[in-house]
């Protein structure tokens, strides 16, 4: 997962919230079209899940979806959380069948379903998958320290499919390729740090929380402060 910080949420959703018995069945398609933009936008072109890149909007269906944290379905919740922007985020298609990634191995919002998270990729709206979620030099996802629920997301969004895992490895190798080629100098992680950053309206490189988490941990190795 990465963790990115909630832009202005789009004219289009404020139009709506102010609308009275206004819900997520009264989103049309010119405004999801406007959500996906925003959300594109924050997230550095990522899904918040898996890290892989959003495609934009083009003439066919969209290669990407809107997915609600806090499930439109949920009982105390779900109803006032489908208009909030916080709530929302920009998600792959998780290897569905017969989309242009369809895997068949299910991840993302489509292995979740309306199961319930722990970790929040907004910042400020709950744990950081950041700080809880550790990787391997081979692109294993694993809970950082022993706790059921980060487990439990890694699980319920199945961030392990094989797709991912050889993913993240593929784009280890190739980091570690650059950094031996400079030397593994701290100015060297730094860039490459720099480069992974989630900004807004930046195209940030796919994976860029599981390479950010590789170079945060070889820096602190040597004795380096970690920006």
């Amino acid at each position: 997962m990465i963790r990115f910080r909630k832009g202005a949420r789009p004219r289009e959703l404020t139009e709506l919230a102010a609308t009275p018995g206004a819900g997520w069945d009264s989103v049309g398609a010119a405004q999801k079209a406007a959500l996906r933009a925003a959300a594109r936008r924050d997230q550095g072109g990522l899904c918040a899940y898996c890290q892989r890149r959003l495609p934009p909007d083009g003439d066919g269906p969209p290669g990407m979806k809107i997915e609600h944290w806090v499930p439109r379905s949920d009982p105390q919740r779900g109803a006032q959380e489908a208009l909030r922007w916080a709530n929302m985020l920009g998600v792959c298609l998780g290897g569905r069948p017969g989309t242009v990634d369809g895997s068949g191995q299910r991840h993302c919002d489509e292995s979740r379903g309306n199961r319930r998270l722990f970790l929040h990729p907004v910042e400020g709206e709950g744990p950081d998958p950041t700080e809880a979620i550790r990787y391997t030099k081979r692109g294993v996802a694993q809970a950082a320290r022993e706790d059921r629920r980060v487990a439990g997301d890694l699980a319920v969004l199945n961030l392990n499919a094989d797709r991912l895992v050889r993913g993240r490895e593929a784009v280890f190798v190739a980091l570690w390729e650059r950094l031996e080629a400079a030397g593994f100098t701290p100015g060297a992680m730094r860039r490459e740090l720099d480069r992974h950053r989630i900004a807004s309206g930046a195209r940030t490189p796919e994976y860029a929380a599981f390479v950010a988490y590789h170079l945060r941990k070889r820096l602190r190795q040597r004795g380096n402060v970690v920006p």
